[in-house]
């Protein structure tokens, strides 16, 4: 893990108070770490009634706030250059986006004097988006970051004011990640806020500030928000080390990574890749239930094990599944889109 680097500061602020926006869990280690160091103004949080999936996630992290007593306010989309107000009433001078679903309007870009931040969990500039983490574990990338940079009214492009690169560990789900660069993002922002306080500077290495990727195949790529689509196994075009890491970033999503069996749609919440013998097989063919292998399949590149399962039924392991629904080797999987496709067809 390295050190927070930083670049020159356009000022010195003394006394920071930060206002942080926010939508989520993601941010309560910084929310923590600012409040106990008296250095948090307030938090802005997006309307939830705006929203789809993360409903839940604000409501829970604007009663978090309220029970510490943090002052926040819900703003909706197109209210964004009234919260001016607000952040001049909490004396807010110095902003920080920590997970936030919303483009900034120049009024709030410029409110804040050039002291205005976005925590961005990559190697910028690759990976820009909403859902970093997710498509570096689909990419197998080896490390992420937690990048801080300027908020500029295009999104993830602004200067980069610091970074701090962490590992991605082979079994690394997406919450799991996601958990730990949290944590860490913590650390980073108050060491960067320190620097702010002492206007202090040093120099950022190249390799760094370009955003290298420890996968060469996965240049460039923009972090989109994943379609249904994204969550569907695709056996015949993907091979077994895809779809492992597939189901490692899909975890603990309403989704995950579906297949299709006997006609239900089944999330693969854990899967490994096996060095084993095929036999010459259809991709997504079942080669294998039974001790100690478990429930195994074939791909388009290999052998898969199917670790951990999730239906209506509940969560099973490979083998359970395999005896619980009646599964036999010879039986062939496939994808829920492939099968949705040929209902409707």
């Amino acid at each position: 893990m390295s050190n927070v680097s930083d670049l020159c500061f356009s000022s010195r602020i003394e006394k920071p108070q930060v206002v942080v926006f926010a939508c989520g869990a993601f941010a309560l280690s910084t929310l923590q770490v600012l409040s106990h160091q008296q250095m948090l103004a307030g938090v802005i949080l997006p309307d939830p009634a705006e929203l789809m999936a993360g409903q839940q996630d604000v409501n829970s992290l604007a009663s978090q706030l309220r029970q510490a007593g943090i002052p926040f306010q819900m703003c909706c989309k197109d209210k964004l250059t009234l919260i001016a107000e607000q952040i001049t009433l909490w004396k807010g001078n110095v902003g920080l986006v920590v997970s936030y679903p919303h483009v900034f309007p120049v009024e709030i870009i410029q409110h804040f004097g050039g002291h205005f931040y976005n925590v961005h969990a990559s190697l910028l500039p690759n990976y820009k988006g909403p859902a970093p983490l997710y498509w570096q574990l689909r990419n197998k990338e080896e490390q992420t970051a937690i990048t801080i940079h300027a908020v500029t009214a295009q999104i993830d492009s602004g200067e980069i004011v610091a970074r701090r690169v962490l590992p991605i560990h082979p079994l690394d789900t997406l919450q799991s990640l996601a958990n730990r660069v949290a944590y860490e993002a913590s650390a980073a922002i108050t060491e960067f806020i320190g620097r702010l306080k002492s206007n202090k500077s040093i120099h950022v290495d190249a390799d760094i500030t370009t955003g290298a990727s420890s996968n060469n195949h996965a240049k460039n790529v923009y972090a989109r928000r994943p379609s249904f689509s994204d969550y569907c196994i695709d056996f015949l075009a993907m091979d077994a080390f895809a779809i492992s890491a597939m189901c490692r970033a899909g975890n603990n999503l309403p989704n995950g990574a579906l297949i299709d069996i006997k006609g239900v749609p089944v999330s693969v919440l854990q899967s490994t890749a096996l060095n084993q013998p095929t036999y010459g097989t259809q991709a997504g063919t079942i080669i294998f239930i039974g001790e100690p292998e478990g429930l195994v399949v074939s791909t388009l590149n290999g052998a898969l094990r199917l670790d951990i399962l999730m239906s209506a039924d509940g969560i099973f392991n490979g083998l359970a599944f395999a005896e619980r629904f009646n599964l036999d080797a010879g039986q062939q999987l496939c994808s829920v889109s492939i099968s949705t496709q040929e209902k409707t067809a």
